[in-house]
C-alpha cells in the first residue's frame, strides 16, 4: 500500500473514533493492517509505523488515560497522532484526541 492511501485510511479510522467516542474498533483496525509494534501494547496503549511499498513510513500512536482524581469519576481521554514520513522528514501529520 503506499504511503499516502495508508496514512488517509487510518486518518479516517480516527475521525470515526472521534464520532463515534470508540477506541476499540480503532484499534483492532489499525492492529489488522499488521504494523511495527513498538513497545507496549494494549487497550491503553499503542505504537506502531508501517514501512509502505513507496518508501513513505507511517506511524501511529494511541494513548488513553483516566484523569480522575480522588472521590472524581471523568471519563477516559483518548489521545492519537497519525504521521507520514519520507525518510527522517515528516510531510503530514495529524492529531486527534477524545473523551470515552
Amino acid at each position: 500500500m503506499l504511503g499516502t492511501d495508508l496514512y488517509q485510511l487510518l486518518v479516517s479510522y480516527c475521525e470515526e473514533a472521534v464520532t463515534t467516542k470508540k477506541s476499540a474498533p480503532l484499534l483492532e483496525k489499525v492492529r489488522a493492517l499488521n504494523p511495527v509494534i513498538e513497545g507496549e501494547s494494549h487497550y491503553a496503549r499503542l505504537k506502531c509505523s508501517f514501512v509502505c511499498t513507496d518508501g513513505h513510513g507511517v506511524q501511529f500512536s494511541y494513548r488513553s488515560y483516566d484523569p480522575s482524581g480522588p472521590f472524581q469519576n471523568l471519563p477516559d481521554v483518548n489521545k492519537i497522532e497519525v504521521s507520514q514520513f519520507l525518510g527522517a522528514l515528516a510531510i503530514a501529520s495529524n492529531s486527534f484526541d477524545f473523551e470515552e
